[in-house]
């Protein structure tokens, strides 16, 4: 979290019209529930963006093998690369 200050924010989506904040609670609760999977999607993004550049591509990360649905924070947390 004190590496990405960014993702600690409050995030509105168009045609949403409810907003939501992202907590470090938020962000420790995802790190800890999917560190492997953390790991390698950063790896996969950082060498996809070192090949294209950076701005240069759409990622998305999907965990489909989870108990519950994923919270916007984590799914913000995912795919902050």
């Amino acid at each position: 979290m004190e590496r990405r200050p960014e993702l600690l924010r409050q995030v509105r989506l168009e045609g949403v019209e409810e907003s939501f904040e992202i907590t470090k609670e938020d962000l420790r609760s995802t790190a800890q529930k999917f560190p492997a999977a953390g790991m390698k999607a950063g790896e996969v993004y950082r060498k996809i963006e070192n090949s294209k550049g950076a701005d240069n591509f759409v990622s998305e990360i999907s965990v489909d093998e989870t108990d519950r649905a994923q919270t916007p924070a984590a799914y913000e947390f995912q795919n902050s690369g």
